[in-house]
């Protein structure tokens, strides 16, 4: 065996079994209902979709009914489906991040010309954010922000709006909004400090309306959690005892090999 093929068959065996992890995302439309996103000590699961253009009855809280917010689209609003989000998540030492994409970018302009009402969109988005025992940490604040939207005119707005704990507590609210005739009219970032908890509900909502030849809409936007205390270890997953082995058979296959040419 030479030493490439010796090498060659190294690199081949460790790829197999140390290769990374794959990148840490999901359509929401898999997500909805048991799906899930772990990253490192944290979880992010329970969520909930709604677009004010479909028929499914959902409500966010099956004990509190809410009115039937199916509405009657018109060719000038954007209907959103789950399946053309992406989730994903990213984290540092002390934080970690949920990034929202939106795929093909939602856009409006105008308002119906039959009717004069204005196009919209307007969709729900919630769910939870759990450090995962046995971490000791804590999730003790929020950030609203990266978010890529836009609006022209002075009666269109886009906007994103997070509550903590969900909108039933009305002391906080994380928002991010372009509103062109508004008294404040751009809001990039918005954060919240919150007592320290080990797992939060994040109720949100993303809407936007035009009117005239305005126009509105957005891409992304993403909610990052400040982390109290300090995250344990990750485990190391040692080799499986046939891999070891197998390791050390090529290993002396290369001796042999070498003590031949000698």
């Amino acid at each position: 065996m030479n030493r490439m093929k010796y090498l060659t068959a190294i690199a081949a065996v460790a790829a197999l079994h140390l290769g990374g992890p794959a990148a840490n995302a999901a359509t929401l439309s898999s997500l909805v209902g048991d799906g899930s996103l772990t990253e490192g000590d944290v979880i992010f699961e329970n969520f909930f979709f709604d677009d004010r253009f479909t028929d499914d009855d959902l409500v966010r809280d099956p004990s509190s009914p809410v009115p039937d917010r199916e509405d009657t689209k018109s060719a000038g609003d954007r209907a959103v489906n789950a399946s053309e989000i992406e989730v994903s998540t990213s984290s540092t030492s002390s934080t970690v991040t949920l990034k929202v994409l939106i795929d093909p970018i939602i856009f409006i302009s105008g308002q119906d010309a039959d009717t004069g009402l204005e196009h919209i969109f307007d969709f729900f988005l919630d769910f939870t954010v759990t450090v995962l025992p046995p971490s000791s940490r804590e999730i003790v604040g929020a950030t609203l922000g990266s978010g890529d939207l836009f609006a022209s005119g002075d009666r269109a707005f886009s906007e994103v709006v997070y509550a903590p704990g969900g909108f039933d507590n009305t002391t906080d609210r994380l928002e991010i909004f372009e509103d062109p005739g508004g008294a404040t009219p751009f809001a990039k970032n918005e954060m919240q400090t919150f007592a320290a908890t080990s797992s939060i509900l994040f109720q949100g909502t993303v809407s936007g309306e035009t009117f005239g030849g305005m126009q509105a809409g957005l891409s992304t936007y993403s909610l990052t959690f400040d982390l109290s205390g300090t995250a344990a270890p990750p485990n190391v997953v040692p080799l499986p005892a046939s891999v070891v082995l197998l390791l050390a058979g090529l290993g002396g296959l290369g001796l042999v090999a070498r003590r031949r040419r000698a």
